[in-house]
């Protein structure tokens, strides 16, 4: 079986994606990217084709601009079954629609603000709310109409959504009347030693990554750290302007990890977190719950209003530190570990291709 992932390595699931599938025996998958980002994961079966180039390489940018079309074209003819993530790799869909006629079997996963919507999300994150007029980084996406031109793209060529709980809340049901398939997002658990935070230290190590300041609450975080540094002896470090190895080295050092007390949700920042073995700190909606999410997740949930007193519980107590890192760790290789979901991802391609091949109505 071939698989091609595509267009965007967006938080590099789509290349941890295809360097687990490649483990399994008869299957063979790429991933395309149209852009390469110091901070992602890479692989050997990860295919470059930039959308754009700088004019100034002018014979580059011609070559790119004249052949990526056709590129892509090319590898969706010698793909079996087509994993998108995010969003089409042609203007309009003009891709999804080649894929169509082919009868490609034609999976999408969303991340985040591909298909976030903001009116939804005021309506049940009142934290998100405060912010999304007020500096939020990404209120021009997170749009009811770019939600909805996506949405429809992959709508009308019966595309298999495939989403994590959080992503499942902005699905269009008229769009996926079969709703979508909860599939959580991929780490590469054996990349990441734990080093559990001791039970015995006195003085717990903090880090922050304030990658969007508005969007992770960053203010409200080192407001809480300010009161509570009058009371306890902790040190603090924001992660920034550092390199990946350098980012990684400090995560696996620190005792708790703040991720983001605004938008609701988890993402790769928590998982790379958890899977060192550390307490991670970032604010889960109860709606993500109720969307799927496991009621074993062991992520201390916290938001502006409560930051303070939940990261006074981790940091005076050494014991408690410890037992919730050992629990995070076990979450990410129950349901994050991308060898175990490859298997599954399979299974569902093979359930696709043979609808298509026994001349099921979805793909005539």
């Amino acid at each position: 079986m071939k698989v091609l992932i595509l267009p965007i390595n967006i938080a590099s699931q789509p290349a941890i994606t295809a360097e687990a599938l490649n483990k399994l025996p008869g299957i063979t998958a790429k991933c395309i990217t149209q852009v390469i980002h110091p901070i992602q994961t890479l692989g050997e079966n990860t295919i470059f084709i930039p959308k754009h180039y700088p004019r100034r390489k002018p014979f580059k940018w011609l070559y790119y601009k004249l052949s990526y079309k056709w590129r892509i074209e090319k590898w969706i003819k010698w793909a079996d079954v087509l994993h998108y993530v995010w969003e089409p790799a042609l203007p309009d869909g003009k891709d999804l629609e080649i894929a169509y006629k082919m009868k490609k079997p034609i999976f999408i996963e969303w991340l985040g603000g591909d298909i976030r919507e903001h009116k939804y999300l005021e309506q049940i994150n009142k934290f998100y709310k405060e912010i999304f007029n007020n500096g939020y980084e990404y209120f021009e996406l997170e749009t009811s109409g770019h939600s909805q031109k996506v949405q429809q793209e992959f709508g009308k060529v019966k595309a298999k959504a495939l989403l994590c709980p959080e992503m499942k809340l902005f699905l269009d049901k008229k769009l996926f009347p079969e709703g979508a398939i909860t599939f959580f997002q991929r780490m590469n658990i054996q990349d990441f030693e734990p080093q559990y935070p001791s039970p015995s230290k006195k003085k717990p190590l903090i880090i922050h990554s304030p990658s969007a300041k508005v969007c992770k609450g960053t203010s409200h975080i080192l407001a809480a750290l300010e009161t509570l540094s009058k009371k306890y002896d902790f040190d603090f470090k924001l992660v920034q302007n550092l390199t990946r190895v350098k980012a990684l080295e400090l995560l696996q050092e620190c005792d708790i990890f703040i991720d983001q007390i605004i938008l609701g949700s988890y993402g790769s920042a928590s998982m790379e977190a958890m899977s060192f073995g550390k307490p991670v700190v970032c604010y889960i909606m109860p709606e993500v719950y109720e969307a799927g999410l496991p009621s074993d997740c062991p992520i201390i949930s916290a938001n502006p209003e409560n930051i303070t007193e939940k990261l006074e519980g981790l940091i005076k107590d050494a014991t408690y530190r410890n037992e919730v890192g050992i629990k995070s760790r076990a979450f990410v290789e129950k349901y994050h570990d991308a060898d175990k979901l490859a298997f599954k991802l399979v299974d569902l391609y093979k359930k696709e291709l043979e609808l298509k091949k026994t001349g099921s109505k979805e793909y005539r």
